[in-house]
Protein backbone atom coordinates (compact mmCIF):
# COMPACT_ATOMS: atom_id res chain seq x y z
CA UNK A 1 0.00 0.00 0.00
CA UNK A 2 1.18 3.48 -0.77
CA UNK A 3 -1.54 5.46 1.02
CA UNK A 4 -3.99 4.83 3.78
CA UNK A 5 -6.72 7.18 4.95
CA UNK A 6 -7.70 7.14 8.58
CA UNK A 7 -10.87 8.93 9.56
CA UNK A 8 -11.18 10.14 13.17
CA UNK A 9 -14.10 11.69 15.00
CA UNK A 10 -12.50 14.85 16.39
CA UNK A 11 -9.27 16.84 16.70
CA UNK A 12 -7.95 15.28 19.91
CA UNK A 13 -8.39 11.87 18.31
CA UNK A 14 -6.51 13.10 15.22
CA UNK A 15 -3.56 14.08 17.38
CA UNK A 16 -3.50 10.72 19.19
CA UNK A 17 -3.90 8.65 16.03
CA UNK A 18 -1.28 10.57 14.05
CA UNK A 19 1.29 10.19 16.84
CA UNK A 20 0.51 6.46 17.02
CA UNK A 21 0.92 6.05 13.26
CA UNK A 22 4.24 7.92 13.40
CA UNK A 23 5.44 5.55 16.15
CA UNK A 24 4.79 2.70 13.73
CA UNK A 25 7.38 4.26 11.41
CA UNK A 26 4.94 5.58 8.82
CA UNK A 27 4.67 9.07 7.41
CA UNK A 28 1.61 11.04 8.47
CA UNK A 29 0.16 13.95 6.58
CA UNK A 30 -2.58 15.18 8.84
CA UNK A 31 -2.34 18.93 8.93
CA UNK A 32 -1.49 18.52 12.61
CA UNK A 33 -0.63 22.21 12.90
CA UNK A 34 -4.10 23.15 11.68
CA UNK A 35 -5.60 20.72 14.15
CA UNK A 36 -3.61 22.11 17.08
CA UNK A 37 -4.54 25.65 15.99
CA UNK A 38 -8.21 24.66 16.03
CA UNK A 39 -7.81 23.24 19.53
CA UNK A 40 -6.08 26.43 20.72
CA UNK A 41 -8.85 28.50 19.14
CA UNK A 42 -11.45 26.36 20.87
CA UNK A 43 -9.71 26.83 24.24
CA UNK A 44 -9.45 30.58 23.65
CA UNK A 45 -13.12 30.84 22.74
CA UNK A 46 -14.07 28.80 25.82
CA UNK A 47 -11.97 31.12 27.99
CA UNK A 48 -13.58 34.23 26.48
CA UNK A 49 -17.07 32.78 26.95
CA UNK A 50 -16.26 31.90 30.56
CA UNK A 51 -15.01 35.42 31.23
CA UNK A 52 -18.15 36.92 29.67
CA UNK A 53 -20.31 34.63 31.79
CA UNK A 54 -18.45 35.72 34.93
CA UNK A 55 -18.92 39.39 34.04
CA UNK A 56 -22.63 38.86 33.41
CA UNK A 57 -23.04 37.02 36.73
CA UNK A 58 -21.21 39.77 38.64
CA UNK A 59 -23.35 42.48 37.05
CA UNK A 60 -26.51 40.48 37.79
CA UNK A 61 -25.52 39.97 41.43
CA UNK A 62 -24.85 43.69 41.84
CA UNK A 63 -28.18 44.59 40.21
CA UNK A 64 -30.17 42.10 42.27
CA UNK A 65 -28.45 43.15 45.48
CA UNK A 66 -29.12 46.82 44.82
CA UNK A 67 -32.76 46.14 43.95
CA UNK A 68 -33.26 44.14 47.15
CA UNK A 69 -31.75 46.83 49.36
CA UNK A 70 -33.69 49.60 47.65
CA UNK A 71 -36.92 47.61 47.92
CA UNK A 72 -36.54 47.27 51.68
CA UNK A 73 -35.38 50.86 52.23
CA UNK A 74 -38.26 52.27 50.16
CA UNK A 75 -40.83 50.47 52.30
CA UNK A 76 -39.61 51.68 55.67
CA UNK A 77 -42.80 53.68 56.28
CA UNK A 78 -44.92 50.63 55.42
CA UNK A 79 -43.00 48.47 57.90
CA UNK A 80 -43.26 51.20 60.55
CA UNK A 81 -47.01 51.29 60.02
CA UNK A 82 -47.20 47.51 60.44
CA UNK A 83 -45.13 47.82 63.59
CA UNK A 84 -47.49 50.46 65.00
CA UNK A 85 -50.42 48.17 64.20
CA UNK A 86 -48.84 45.44 66.31
CA UNK A 87 -46.57 43.40 64.07
CA UNK A 88 -43.48 42.14 65.84
CA UNK A 89 -39.95 42.78 64.62
CA UNK A 90 -39.38 39.07 64.15
CA UNK A 91 -42.54 38.76 62.03
CA UNK A 92 -41.51 41.68 59.81
CA UNK A 93 -37.95 40.36 59.46
CA UNK A 94 -39.17 36.86 58.62
CA UNK A 95 -41.66 38.26 56.11
CA UNK A 96 -38.95 40.27 54.33
CA UNK A 97 -36.51 37.35 54.29
CA UNK A 98 -39.10 34.88 53.00
CA UNK A 99 -40.33 37.34 50.36
CA UNK A 100 -36.82 37.92 49.01
CA UNK A 101 -36.01 34.18 49.12
CA UNK A 102 -39.13 33.36 47.10
CA UNK A 103 -38.38 36.13 44.60
CA UNK A 104 -34.80 34.84 44.22
CA UNK A 105 -35.96 31.25 43.78
CA UNK A 106 -38.59 32.23 41.21
CA UNK A 107 -36.03 34.31 39.32
CA UNK A 108 -33.59 31.41 39.35
CA UNK A 109 -36.18 28.96 38.00
CA UNK A 110 -37.13 31.42 35.26
CA UNK A 111 -33.48 32.07 34.41
CA UNK A 112 -32.66 28.36 34.21
CA UNK A 113 -35.69 27.70 32.01
CA UNK A 114 -34.70 30.55 29.71
CA UNK A 115 -31.09 29.35 29.66
CA UNK A 116 -32.14 25.82 28.69
CA UNK A 117 -34.44 27.10 25.95
CA UNK A 118 -31.82 29.41 24.44
CA UNK A 119 -29.07 26.79 24.72
CA UNK A 120 -31.19 24.21 22.90
CA UNK A 121 -31.96 26.72 20.14
CA UNK A 122 -28.33 27.78 19.77
CA UNK A 123 -27.06 24.19 19.89
CA UNK A 124 -29.38 23.34 17.01
CA UNK A 125 -27.64 25.85 14.76
CA UNK A 126 -24.09 24.63 15.49
CA UNK A 127 -23.20 21.36 13.86
CA UNK A 128 -19.43 21.61 14.07
CA UNK A 129 -17.53 18.35 14.40
CA UNK A 130 -15.88 17.94 17.78
CA UNK A 131 -17.77 20.80 19.43
CA UNK A 132 -20.54 19.81 21.80
CA UNK A 133 -22.77 22.47 23.34
CA UNK A 134 -24.06 21.21 26.72
CA UNK A 135 -27.82 21.54 26.98
CA UNK A 136 -28.47 20.26 30.48
CA UNK A 137 -27.17 21.16 33.91
CA UNK A 138 -26.11 18.46 36.36
CA UNK A 139 -28.48 18.13 39.33
CA UNK A 140 -25.92 19.31 41.89
CA UNK A 141 -25.14 22.39 39.77
CA UNK A 142 -28.85 23.16 39.46
CA UNK A 143 -29.38 22.86 43.22
CA UNK A 144 -26.38 25.07 43.96
CA UNK A 145 -27.54 27.62 41.39
CA UNK A 146 -31.02 27.77 42.89
CA UNK A 147 -29.61 28.10 46.41
CA UNK A 148 -27.22 30.91 45.46
CA UNK A 149 -29.91 32.76 43.51
CA UNK A 150 -32.22 32.48 46.50
CA UNK A 151 -29.57 33.71 48.94
CA UNK A 152 -28.38 36.74 46.92
CA UNK A 153 -31.47 38.93 47.54
CA UNK A 154 -31.74 37.73 51.14
CA UNK A 155 -28.11 38.58 51.93
CA UNK A 156 -28.43 41.90 50.12
CA UNK A 157 -31.46 42.82 52.25
CA UNK A 158 -29.59 42.20 55.53
CA UNK A 159 -28.13 45.75 55.86
CA UNK A 160 -31.60 47.21 55.36
CA UNK A 161 -33.04 44.70 57.85
CA UNK A 162 -30.43 45.63 60.44
CA UNK A 163 -31.27 49.30 60.04
CA UNK A 164 -34.98 48.57 60.25
CA UNK A 165 -34.62 46.25 63.19
CA UNK A 166 -32.57 48.55 65.36
CA UNK A 167 -33.55 52.03 64.21
CA UNK A 168 -36.58 52.13 61.96
CA UNK A 169 -39.14 49.91 63.67
CA UNK A 170 -39.88 51.73 66.86
CA UNK A 171 -43.53 52.03 67.88
CA UNK A 172 -43.51 55.82 68.22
Amino acid sequence: YQYAYVKVKDHPSLLRVSSGVQKMGLVVESEKTVSSQILKLRETISLIIGMLQAIIVIIAVIAISSASMIAVFNRIEYYRTLRVLGASRIFLTATIVIKHAVIGLAGAWGGVALLRYVTERVAGYFNLAGIVVPVSLPDETLRALLLYCMLIPVIAAIPALVRLYFKGLSRD
